[in-house]
């Protein structure tokens, strides 16, 4: 339980130094860099993938005293904003937003129970559920955002000779989310054995 107690703790310490550094770093850059657009556009980041006709450019490599062959893997660019399945669908992610943020809740009081040895309670495997359950149907939102995007892209953008987007393919890694889920409800069963054990006692 003592190792428990201190992963528990090192995850708070994690949580709240990326919270203020990255997380605030990120935040800010992200702000002072967008760029005055006009407001009928979208912007998209999208992966492209050399085809047989692509004649690579180079770079100069200072150690090799040479050029040497570079190729794109992605690219940022502009969508029309008027696509009317995209708009109707983005403002329904707030519900999804909203769910998470209480999930992130959920997940720091579980953290702080864990941290008071507080670990195999009714209270815990409702609040891991809600974490991992409400992350996933952000994610899984996020997908489908980016599903229209793609086929938005696909349908907008001509790419120059040489290169064509690459095809869709989900982004999050959700094996591990299903490992993840298979672990919360192990423990929520050994919750309820231990619940079971205590009321025979």
């Amino acid at each position: 339980m003592k190792t428990v107690r201190i992963l528990g703790f090192i995850v708070i310490i994690i949580i709240v130094v990326f919270a203020s550094t990255d997380g605030f770093k990120g935040a800010k850059d992200g702000w002072n860099s967008v760029p005055d657009i006009p407001s009928d556009v979208n912007s998209v980041s999208l992966s492209v993938v050399p085809d047989k006709t692509l004649v690579p450019d180079s770079v100069y490599n200072t150690e090799l005293q040479r050029n040497v062959p570079y190729r794109m893997n992605g690219i940022e660019t502009y969508v029309a904003h008027n696509n009317n399945v995209y708009n109707k669908f983005v403002p329904f992610s707030l519900p999804f937003i909203l769910f998470f943020i209480y999930g992130f809740y959920c997940l720091v009081r579980l953290l702080v129970d864990i941290c008071r040895d507080q670990i195999l309670t009714r209270k815990n495997v409702r609040r891991m559920r809600f974490f991992i359950y409400s992350f996933m149907l952000l994610l899984a939102f996020m997908e489908i955002i980016r599903y229209i995007e793609y086929t938005q892209v696909i349908n907008e953008i001509s790419l120059p000779s040489g290169y064509m987007v690459e095809d869709f393919g989900l982004k999050y890694p959700w094996l591990l989310f299903i490992i993840l889920v298979l672990f919360v409800e192990i423990f929520a069963k050994a919750e309820k054995i231990k619940e079971e054990n205590d009321l025979t006692i």
